[in-house]
């Protein structure tokens, strides 16, 4: 399948709006542009499911945000493997989620 970049752009833009939607649902304190950012890099990258049952998302709604920005480093594995990108991709998230870009 072979599709324009302008199609892709559109695709992107819906599953983004899709998956914002679903963090929404789910989290239930006030988040700033910045921390929504980082839970939808997240959540696109480990799925919704996975996210919903998350540590980080219980800690994020008790009100625990720095407690739920440490759980972004326990995402980086890939069959029990530490993948040195997915390293990489948690602590820019993590960073990102604390407002320290």
């Amino acid at each position: 399948m072979q599709i324009t970049n302008q199609q892709a752009q559109e695709l992107l833009k819906e599953e983004v709006l899709e998956l914002e939607s679903e963090i929404r649902s789910c989290v239930k304190v006030k988040l700033k542009d910045h921390e929504l950012a980082a839970l939808l890099s997240l959540a696109h990258n480990i799925g919704i499911t996975r996210f919903k049952a998350s540590t980080l998302l219980n800690k994020l709604n008790c009100g625990d945000k720095k407690g739920a920005s440490t759980e972004f480093t326990r995402w980086v594995h890939v069959h029990g493997k530490r993948f040195p990108g997915l390293v990489k991709r948690r602590v820019a998230e993590k960073t990102l989620f604390l407002g320290q870009v």
